[in-house]
């Protein structure tokens, strides 16, 4: 008797769910913005990204033999060392991603969730985990591409306009730990523009695209910023403050109506083919000044020094260590271009020929830096 009530109870529970369902909204206004959630919910992925965490303890990064060879000759050589070596412990990222290619299984999500993993997967909407692959990531612009197989999903259309100030934004995203598709509604309030203190792993080589959503956090990174269309018009990169009475936040996305090439690129290539000299250098209040100059890299061999303070490149003045970076990426491969530097006192020039960007710009510099931190990008 108490087993069928429960059935019943059940049941009663499931018909008003369906009854509330298919009830009309009370304001009109809603059916579409609910529509377009869950249309766009169908594409949302759940991103787990899993690298080890880097021990610094040396005899935990011995392998398995090298172990055994150790208590072979001495077994109780890390019982005399107070402790038993441990393996390093995986560390994981998590975010919200989106397909952008049913065909090919692509997903777009944010560069800083992903670009250090060892061992990437996502998790669909209906709760099944695929490994996938690192297609190609860019710090510059925060976007990355993944790929995975195994099953099949809707795309969502990237924008090709970019949105203005006061047009509704749809942000969607996986939340962490339920991994349940979170939707909040806003406003885009305009560009943010891109700060000279920003930490590794987020654009330089565009501005933010600022909305007032309010966002929880954990979980909402990567995911799609959308306008009414269903369009995506950013990728979300970073969510700033606390929610709460007296408490402000800030949610910033990467615009995408411009970085098509990028995505194309990160798809081809795998990562973005950008213009670089070889030169570190920090902007303090309006002032650039070289610290560093990459041994056989484009800017020695133009002459450029430690210590000069760069003024113009190509006649536009060097004032902010962004806006030099920008100049020189958009640069074409092989170009010239002309810098002045003041030099003691003395205006000197210097002709520089651009070359790729190597992978790793900053190991270029390890051997010469000096003990503080730079900025090193061009």
């Amino acid at each position: 008797m108490r087993l069928m009530g429960a059935a019943a109870l059940i049941l009663s529970a499931l018909a008003a769910q369906v009854s509330a369902q298919s009830a009309p909204f009370a304001n009109p206004a809603d059916a579409a913005r609910v529509d377009l959630i869950e249309r766009a919910s169908r594409s949302i992925v759940h991103v787990k990204a899993e690298q080890d965490s880097p021990s610094h303890d040396p005899y935990a990064r011995m392998s398995d033999k090298e172990r055994e060879r150790v208590l072979k000759r001495d077994p109780k050589f890390f019982e005399r060392l107070g402790s038993t070596p441990s393996k390093p412990r995986p560390m994981q990222e998590q975010g919200s991603g989106f397909v952008f290619d049913s065909a090919k299984g692509y997903v777009l999500t944010a560069a800083h969730i992903v670009r250090f993993s060892q061992r990437l997967s996502i998790v669909t909407p209906a709760g099944q985990e695929f490994p996938a692959t690192l297609v190609g990531t860019d710090a510059e612009t925060g976007l990355a591409v993944l790929r995975f197989e195994g099953a099949t999903l809707p795309a969502l259309p990237l924008a090709t306009r970019q949105p203005r100030s006061g047009e509704t934004a749809i942000i969607v995203g996986k939340m962490i730990p339920m991994s349940s598709v979170f939707a909040s509604q806003g406003m885009v309030m305009g560009m943010a523009g891109h700060g000279e203190g920003s930490g590794e792993g987020f654009p330089s080589l565009t501005d933010y695209l600022a909305f007032d959503n309010l966002l929880p956090s954990g979980g909402m990174g990567g995911g799609p910023a959308l306008n009414m269309k269903g369009e995506v018009v950013a990728v979300i990169a970073a969510i700033f403050g606390a929610q709460g009475y007296g408490q402000t936040a800030g949610t910033m996305g990467v615009p995408l109506a411009d970085l098509r090439p990028v995505i194309d690129a990160l798809v081809r290539d795998g990562k973005v083919k950008r213009s670089y000299i070889g030169l570190s250098y920090d902007c303090r209040n309006g002032k650039c000044s070289v610290f560093a100059v990459a041994k056989d890299m484009p800017a020695a061999k133009a002459g450029l020094q430690p210590g000069d303070i760069l003024k113009t490149v190509d006649g536009a003045p060097v004032t902010t260590w962004v806006g030099l970076r920008r100049q020189i990426a958009s640069k074409p491969l092989g170009a010239r271009v002309k810098f002045v530097v003041e030099r003691g006192g003395q205006m000197v020039t210097a002709d520089v020929s651009l070359i790729e960007q190597p992978d790793e710009p900053t190991a270029m510099f390890e051997p010469m830096m000096p003990p503080m931190p730079v900025r090193t990008g061009d």
